[in-house]
């Protein structure tokens, strides 16, 4: 248990102290999570204008989704949305426009009753 203490202990100094380490986790995370390249993220992102792709603030507008000491990167900033069920990467939201769609559970029925529930009480 001792060795893998240590293995631990460098692997996350490791981690803190090379740039290159943390690309290359992120690449690795995002091609295992989500079964796509880095590359197609970045190309998602610049074809939303580096915005979430619903309420359309620029990524640096955003509240950052993740604590991070390092890399002040979109990905600090945005989710990668995609189906639960297929693995489909569907665009990249930000963290407030995330978490409406999960609390609702995605279903559009509830979209739309909260749309009518705002819309009513709007003018009070």
């Amino acid at each position: 248990m001792a060795a893998f203490s240590c293995t631990r202990k460098w692997n996350r100094e490791y981690y803190h102290k090379s740039a290159r380490r943390r690309e290359l986790q992120r690449r690795y995370t995002i091609e295992k999570k989500y079964g796509v390249t880095m590359e197609q993220i970045e190309r998602l992102f610049q074809e939303q204008g580096e915005s979430c792709a619903i309420c359309k603030k620029h990524w640096t507008k955003c509240e950052k989704s993740k604590r991070s000491r390092y890399d002040a990167v979109y990905l600090q900033y945005v989710y990668v949305d995609h189906c639960h069920a297929s693995g489909k990467v569907h665009g990249l939201l930000c963290s407030k426009c995330n978490l409406a769609i999960g609390m609702l559970d995605e279903v559009l029925e509830r979209f739309d009753a909260a749309q009518a529930y705002l819309m009513r009480h709007r003018a009070s």
